[in-house]
């Protein structure tokens, strides 16, 4: 895994052009691990790695965040990716100086080009959705995922207003969110 600095400059020397569209049928999972405890970062990061396919990039995003870039995704396996990661890094206590720590995240994906209308989103926009669907899942409650998996937007500007607002967008239908609840922590 990488250090925050360095996920820009692999993600966009993914991209054909820095500000071009992302790749179709990609996968963006942005999570955070929901424990402020920073010796959990590389124990959520080998559960992480062992979640995902091999050749998806796995890299820090931060802090407490985590960033899955998946290529070559079809719809139902991007649901099935974040529900695995919920369950891998959820289920098992992890030991932080020998005692067990619960360990739950929250995880916010979208696959692109969001249907229905297959509009292309640059690199960055694509983070920043996958990211709003992350903070929704927070403020939902924690330890769940929740997945962009429509925008009715069929131009640039509409999905603009999407991102300005996205809880409004949501609450009018503007996207369509499935969310995945995570075990059930122990106490």
């Amino acid at each position: 895994l990488l250090g925050s600095r360095w996920m820009p400059d692999i993600a966009f020397s993914r991209a054909p052009a820095d500000t071009g569209p992302a790749p179709r049928n990609q996968c963006v999972i942005s999570l955070r691990h929901d424990s402020p405890l920073a010796p959990l970062a590389l124990q959520v990061a080998r559960r992480l790695t062992e979640a995902v396919r091999g050749d998806d990039l796995v890299v820090r995003w931060g802090g407490e965040e985590f960033l899955v870039l998946a290529l070559k995704v079809p719809a139902s396996h991007a649901e099935q990716m974040a529900t695995r990661v919920l369950k891998l890094i959820g289920d098992t206590p992890v030991l932080v100086q020998g005692k067990a720590v619960q360990v739950t995240v929250s995880i916010g994906y979208a696959r692109f080009p969001l249907p229905p209308n297959v509009l292309p989103v640059a690199w960055e926009q694509a983070i920043n959705l996958a990211d709003m669907a992350l903070y929704t899942a927070k403020s939902q409650g924690r330890n769940r995922a929740v997945g962009i998996v429509a925008a009715q937007a069929p131009a640039a500007p509409e999905l603009r207003r999407i991102e300005a607002d996205f809880d409004r967008a949501w609450h009018e239908g503007l996207i369509t969110l499935k969310v995945a609840s995570g075990p059930v922590a122990l106490a």
